[in-house]
């Protein structure tokens, strides 16, 4: 029985309009792993820089401790120092309250979205907590996309990047306690005595992120 010319029509139409949705979602998540990759070489490329005017930074510091210190021993030393310098040297930013208060929390919001990224949703039975960082308000197609595992193929490919990203916070953690607090006081020496990295958080994220997509490439 031969077709009429709009059934062909329209066998045409749906398998073009299948060949598209195939594509789009393709896309997608394409999308995912470049922007895995993109926000890895960010951490990458950022995290030593700022460590490294940390410790310029830290070494400024010192100086002026030690300045401190130097008019404090002087005789009539401290006497000639108002309330609001006093004031100012207890709000000054240091390089620990600067990690602590803003590059720790925007790493952290780093590795969140790179997970999300690179993994869409945590694996069965998996304590790791992951939620969507961008596409909340998009359609319930995208969102189901946005929140799937990737392919094997494109897994991998994160899977690398993952762990170089936790390879890179990794260094940048032991890095970070070159920038202790110091022991210019007594609470400064018990800081420094009690000191934990604001890193580790971030690393515990990137590492437990490396064993999931591990688990799937094994898979």
């Amino acid at each position: 029985e031969k077709r009429s010319s709009s059934d062909n029509s329209l066998l045409e139409s749906t398998a073009s309009q299948r060949s598209r949705d195939k594509r789009w979602k393709y896309d997608v998540l394409e999308s995912r792993v470049a922007a895995t990759l993109r926000s890895v070489s960010l951490a990458k490329s950022w995290l030593p820089r700022l460590l490294q005017i940390g410790l310029a930074t830290l070494e400024a510091e010192k100086r002026q401790a030690a300045r401190r210190a130097t008019k404090k021993s002087m005789p009539g030393g401290g006497k000639g120092s108002s309330k609001n310098e006093e004031n100012k040297d207890e709000n000054d930013l240091t390089v620990h309250k600067v990690f602590g208060s803003i590059v720790t929390p925007t790493l952290r919001r780093l590795v969140e979205h790179i997970a999300f990224c690179a993994l869409g949703c945590a694996n069965q039975g998996s304590k790791f907590k992951l939620g969507a960082t961008f596409g909340k308000s998009s359609s319930d197609r995208l969102q189901m996309i946005l929140k799937s595992p990737l392919p094997p193929t494109q897994t991998a490919k994160c899977a690398l990047e993952l762990a170089d990203l936790a390879a890179a916070i990794q260094e940048s953690n032991d890095s970070m306690y070159s920038l202790r607090p110091l022991e210019d006081d007594e609470d400064g020496a018990k800081q420094r005595a009690e000191y934990k990295s604001p890193l580790e958080g971030c690393l515990k994220m990137a590492n437990d992120a490396v064993v999931m997509i591990e688990r799937r490439v094994c898979i």
